[in-house]
């Protein structure tokens, strides 16, 4: 799956998350349907071989997830994520004990990730 294809980068990547370390968060918006993927990842130190998971709550401003899963790039594994760790608040999801490291995990709506092209 490439990020660029049939997506645009959104301009209004509004995001709250639970730390002061910096992270980075970069929005994608589906070009047909606007459903949005999040890639998401640590950048306060130099990546290493340290795989170990740190959870992050996350919010995102007019995302309108529906199914939302959690995607490892590392590994490839897609891991639904359950309805107790993500709530709708008006127009805001916000997602609890989302594990994040140094390298870039995905929050994707279900149906992009397993898409027939």
């Amino acid at each position: 799956m490439s990020l660029s294809h049939d997506r645009e980068e959104t301009e209004t990547n509004r995001y709250w998350v639970s730390t002061d370390r910096s992270m980075s968060v970069c929005g994608y918006r589906e070009k047909v349907n606007g459903k949005r993927i999040y890639a998401i990842w640590r950048d306060d130190a130099i990546p290493s071989n340290d795989c170990s998971l740190t959870p992050y709550e996350f919010a995102f401003v007019n995302s309108r997830f529906e199914s939302p899963v959690l995607v490892d790039v590392i590994t490839g594994g897609v891991y639904e994520i359950a309805k107790e760790s993500w709530r709708r608040e008006g127009i805001t999801d916000r997602f609890f004990q989302i594990p994040v490291y140094d390298s870039p995990v995905l929050i994707a709506e279900k149906n992009i990730i397993f898409s027939p092209k």
